[in-house]
């Protein structure tokens, strides 16, 4: 899910398709649907439909700001941690 939130961040896309966005983040329809579909249904997202399109945006910039703040800060202490422990990383 950290891709589609990702593209939701304040200086990021402000409305798009699922399908563009799935292009965008390299995830397939189905599975970007889904994520979506999720956080729509905690109120992260919200959508409208134009034909058979549904368009999405964040709800919320506030919440999609604090998202962006946690995945900086945890990508600069997995980098911390990871320079510690050659031997592992945080993807692991």
């Amino acid at each position: 899910m950290r891709h589609v939130v990702i593209i939701f961040t304040p200086h990021g896309l402000t409305e798009k398709r699922s399908g563009e966005i799935a292009e965008l983040i390299g995830l397939s329809p189905a599975t970007t649907s889904e994520y979506l579909s999720q956080l729509f249904a905690l109120g992260l997202v919200s959508s409208r439909r134009e034909g058979t399109s549904i368009y999405y945006r964040i709800a919320d910039h506030l919440i999609a700001r604090t998202f962006h703040d946690l995945l900086a800060a945890l990508d600069i202490h997995c980098a911390s941690w990871s320079a510690h422990n050659e031997k592992s990383s945080c993807s692991e």
